[in-house]
């Protein structure tokens, strides 16, 4: 089978064409076993994942025609992170992973930094306008303006003026706070 277009691909996909669904999950399988050869993430499981958030990417029209292949690599890639961040949240049973944490275990300097510029951050964006503060805080878990448009009701040109205006109003208001 030659390579179809994006669109004829991705409408095979969704329908279930199985020479699509079959070239896909090569896509993913590649790039999932790229991710986890070092890794002790499950390779099933992220597969599994990294399909299914495909499937619902696609339908819900989010590729916006960069790079179909690159498309699917960048969402197995974020499963893998959040199966990654995850897998640290909980209690390693090794010593590998235990030794690793402390690793990462940051001073109490640090810490108290962390602790001071989160309050800083909580009351800057408290000033702000419920959509605003929305939209900033989408934004900054790496949600399209796209998405962030349809969650704020608005267009997408709109919704990336928001977010500018709104990291605008923030910083704002945070350099305000480090004069005083």
């Amino acid at each position: 089978m030659t390579t179809p277009s994006h669109e004829d691909l991705i409408a095979g996909f969704l329908r279930g064409d199985p020479e699509c669904n079959r070239l896909v999950r090569s896509w993913i399988e590649a790039t999932v076993a790229f991710l986890t050869r070092r890794s002790s993430v499950d390779k099933d499981d992220l597969a599994s994942e990294s399909f299914m958030a495909v499937h619902d990417s696609l339908s819900r029209g989010l590729y916006h025609g960069q790079g179909l292949r690159s498309y699917i690599q960048r969402i197995c890639m974020h499963k893998f992170l959040d199966q990654l961040r995850e897998k640290r949240r909980t209690v390693g049973n090794t010593l590998g992973d235990v030794a690793e944490m402390q690793a990462e275990t940051p001073s109490a300097d640090e810490t108290t930094r962390r602790i001071l510029l989160n309050r800083h951050l909580r009351n800057a964006l408290s000033q702000l306008n419920e959509k605003d503060r929305l939209a900033v805080i989408l934004w900054n878990n790496g949600v399209k303006p796209q998405e962030i448009a349809e969650r704020l009701g608005t267009s997408y040109g709109a919704a990336r003026k928001r977010v500018c205006l709104a990291l605008q109003k923030l910083r704002s208001i945070l350099e305000k706070g480090q004069k005083h």
